[in-house]
């Protein structure tokens, strides 16, 4: 399926799950970089299920230490990316070990008891200053208000996927450019409310926190 998806040409990011098999972890890794994908990363929320290691669709997976993460990363030549960061100690590792970027998440209530992501991405953000490591935020971003939130709170992208699911699955290719170009202009028009020319000038200035 990932070689069907990296052939149209888009730029596309490769997650591979925390499998306990550590061979099939570089093999994943290195047949995303062989088909073409932008970049490669791991899903590290995808660890302990409700009876211990957790279980994805057959395949039993492990925790990842610091040195395997670095591992990895030193593995490919592709921008790394961790997926699953919701702390500030975490994503300081992330930058010490050598990731392009993180995405800032809880996978969609996995973990009900986490801090929301947005509530830690400021604190994120000051963390990494001057490290040079992209902060993605996952999690309920279904608007172009969400992602004029995301970015103003210290994210450089903001990850749709799941929300535009049921466009995909009601209207195929066409529902997913019209839940695109939704966002899009929404997010033009908040910026414009607030007078911010360019997706790099949005700050929190014009945010109020209750």
């Amino acid at each position: 399926m990932f070689s069907r998806i990296a052939a149209t040409g888009a730029k596309t990011v490769r997650i591979v799950k925390p499998y306990d098999d550590n061979g099939k972890v570089r093999d994943q890794l290195q047949f995303a970089e062989e088909a073409g994908a932008f970049a490669v990363g791991m899903d590290i929320d995808h660890i302990f299920g409700e009876h211990g290691a957790d279980v994805v669709i057959g395949e039993k997976m492990a925790v990842q230490t610091t040195d395997m993460l670095r591992s990895y990363v030193e593995s490919t030549k592709l921008p790394f990316v961790v997926k699953g960061v919701l702390s500030i100690e975490d994503a300081v590792k992330c930058a010490d070990i050598g990731a392009s970027a993180i995405i800032v998440s809880h996978h969609h209530g996995r973990m009900p008891y986490a801090v929301p992501p947005m509530m830690i991405l400021p604190e994120i953000k000051d963390a990494l200053e001057g490290k040079n490591v992209k902060i993605i935020v996952d999690c309920g971003i279904a608007s172009g208000a969400d992602v004029y939130k995301a970015i103003a709170l210290g994210a450089d992208a903001a990850a749709v996927g799941r929300s535009m699911l049921s466009s995909l699955e009601e209207s195929g290719t066409e529902g997913v450019e019209g839940f695109i170009r939704r966002v899009c202009d929404e997010l033009r028009f908040i910026m414009s409310c607030t007078g911010f020319a360019s997706v790099s000038d949005v700050d929190d200035t014009c945010l109020r926190f209750l």
